[in-house]
């Protein structure tokens, strides 16, 4: 959908600049354009730490979906937790150890892949039930150590939407050096024929409207996606944490997992039957 919504600004913007009466070759300045994407990817680079490059780059990909996790992932992550729990309960710790420690080839895992699939989520939920594997059982502990997880990756994965919303509040001054510069370049050839002058201050206003629209119109607004996805991706972790923390405080799977669905995103949530059904299907 973000993909969508770009396309369609760009579309109605070209649109209405041909109906008023523009030529589209006016836009396409390279010198003014050159110059804005060139200072923004300087600013970008100068901004962030090399990590942080490559990691915001990277999250761009995300914008090829509109959720992280879907209602029929939150299902498969209940019906596997809800698995597991009981196969917990009739199992050792030894049995369940080695579910933990090679999860690609446990058919607890493989029958409900989603985690499979999602490498963060996967070792979020076997790092803390490792522990508990270890004989600890103290909840209250867990819950803590969970949370600062939680915290840490949150503020690990705001630093990308940041990264570009900051970009973004930046890209209407850099629109202006570059009218600046082509203002410039216009006033030194004041003497030039009218229609060459007028050329000169039409690409210049081009660079104050480039840095206008790509900031307001894809940076800053993939800055914004990034931070509700993200948002959106912690949810998933926290399904997990309330429900291994109900099943460490002694509430049986059903319940557990009952618990973890209140806390799925109300546009991802699966009803209190859709999540029977699949349980006892």
């Amino acid at each position: 959908m973000f993909r969508t919504g770009v396309f369609i600004t760009f579309f109605a913007i070209l649109v209405g600049f041909l109906v008023g009466g523009g030529r589209l070759g006016i836009l396409f300045q390279f010198t003014e354009w050159m110059i804005i994407l060139g200072c923004a990817s300087g600013n970008f680079i100068v901004a962030n730490p090399k990590f942080l490059l490559k990691s915001a780059f990277l999250s761009i990909k995300k914008t090829k979906k509109q959720v992280p996790y879907t209602k029929a992932d939150y299902l498969q992550l209940l019906n596997f937790m809800f698995n597991f729990f009981k196969h917990s309960n009739a199992s050792s710790l030894a049995e369940l150890e080695s579910h933990i420690e090679n999860p690609k080839q446990s058919e607890l895992f493989q029958r409900n892949p989603v985690l499979l699939m999602h490498e963060d989520a996967l070792t979020f939920f076997c790092d803390y039930f490792r522990i508990i594997t270890l004989g600890f059982d103290e909840s209250h502990e867990i819950d803590n150590m969970m949370e600062h997880a939680l915290n840490e990756k949150r503020i690990s994965l705001r630093l990308n939407s940041e990264a570009f919303i900051r970009l973004g509040d930046a890209m209407p001054a850099i629109g202006i050096i570059a009218a600046v510069l082509g203002v410039i370049t216009a006033m030194g050839a004041v003497d030039s024929s009218p229609a060459v002058l007028g050329a000169k201050v039409a690409s210049a206003m081009t660079g104050t409207f480039a840095g206008v629209m790509l900031s307001y119109c894809v940076v800053t607004p993939l800055g914004q996606f990034l931070e509700k996805y993200e948002d959106r991706e912690i949810k998933f972790l926290e399904c997990i944490k309330i429900a291994i923390i109900s099943y460490m405080n002694g509430y049986p799977p059903s319940i557990s997992v009952e618990f973890a669905r209140q806390g799925v995103p109300i546009e991802s949530q699966p009803t209190f039957y859709e999540l029977e059904g699949v349980l006892h299907s």
